[in-house]
């Protein structure tokens, strides 16, 4: 019986593939359940058997419950339009209740700090990798999971243009580069090339390992880089669903630790100071891609620049 589960999943993803979704994380638990499915002998998904899985990270929230529900419950619906003795979870068994952050603007400052705080990693190419990414999210305003899923391919250094082929909804666009952006960029290929580990990767930002960044990998070291920069008092955590930044105040933004999560106060809050940033740089590109160069042309586009950190000196006296 799990051998046909296992066929009728790969059936399953490929049927969602085919609409458009990914389904790299449910690929992965639908396994892993299945492996707990087999273990335990069931002949048929069952609520009782869901739950169970479900529930089975006993340090895990009730958020990541609920998902992990709602990828077994999507299963078991394609399996019981074709075998009525597969049972469907419903949806309001583990209810799902997501916490959102307050956002929150880092300064010219702050960035400088956080790329000098990547001098305390590891390697010089983790350290280089680490501040090449928080520089390249700075200037061009890319998601994460876009920057860590460029290529090398998807930087033209001549035209000063890098391409997003892997956005939000499979959707691709181009963006302009500064001359210190490509120079920023061409550096660290020349360190990746000369110390990184010949794996045959074509991803532009690699680990020690050679290989493309994790997600959790990249989660985790910037949170290490915040911690870092907090203890000198140069950047507030400020992406935590238990923190609460209070804007208004012209001094430093502080932080103030709570254990409820951020309200829609603390949002609509942000909103007048989060509409004029946005506002202001639809303006900056608006006027910036007027003056963009025709393909093949050697002008300079005028984006922003590429963060230089402070000095470790100046930084630790902040």
């Amino acid at each position: 019986m799990t051998a046909t589960l296992r066929e009728r999943l790969a059936d399953y993803l490929a049927l969602r593939r085919a609409l458009g979704y990914r389904m790299a994380r449910p690929e992965k638990l639908m396994g892993q359940f299945l492996d707990h499915f087999e273990r335990a002998g069931e002949a048929r998904i069952t609520v009782a058997a869901a739950l169970d899985w479900a529930r089975l990270p006993t340090d895990s929230g009730s958020s990541w419950w609920a998902y992990r529900l709602s990828t077994v419950r999507g299963f078991a619906t394609y399996l019981h339009t074709r075998d009525p003795e597969h049972e469907v979870p419903a949806a309001e068994l583990l209810p799902q209740r997501p916490h959102r952050a307050s956002p929150y603007l880092y300064s010219d400052t702050e960035i400088a700090a956080l790329i000098a705080a990547t001098g305390s990693l590891g390697s010089p190419l983790r350290r280089a990798t680490f501040a090449t990414l928080i520089g390249l999210l700075a200037v061009t305003g890319i998601r994460v999971g876009e920057a860590i899923a460029l290529d090398r391919g998807h930087i033209d250094y001549d035209a000063g243009r890098l391409v997003v082929r892997h956005g939000k909804f499979g959707k691709t666009r181009e963006l302009a580069l500064h001359p210190t952006t490509v120079d920023a960029l061409r550096s660290y290929q020349r360190l990746r090339d000369r110390t990184a580990p010949q794996t045959g990767t074509a991803a532009l930002l690699v680990s020690t390992a050679g290989t493309q960044l994790l997600y959790c990998s990249v989660h985790h070291a910037f949170h290490r880089l915040v911690g870092l920069a907090v203890h000198f008092r140069a950047v507030p955590i400020a992406d935590r669903a238990t923190d609460k930044i209070w804007p208004g105040s012209s001094s430093k933004p502080t932080v103030q630790r709570t254990w409820q999560p951020v309200g829609r106060s603390a949002v609509s809050a942000l909103a007048p100071t989060l509409q004029a940033f946005f506002t202001n740089r639809l303006i900056r590109q608006r006027q910036h891609h007027r003056r963009l160069p025709r393909p093949g042309s050697s002008r300079a586009c005028p984006a922003g620049r590429f963060p230089a950190p402070v000095s470790r000196a100046a930084w630790c006296q902040t």
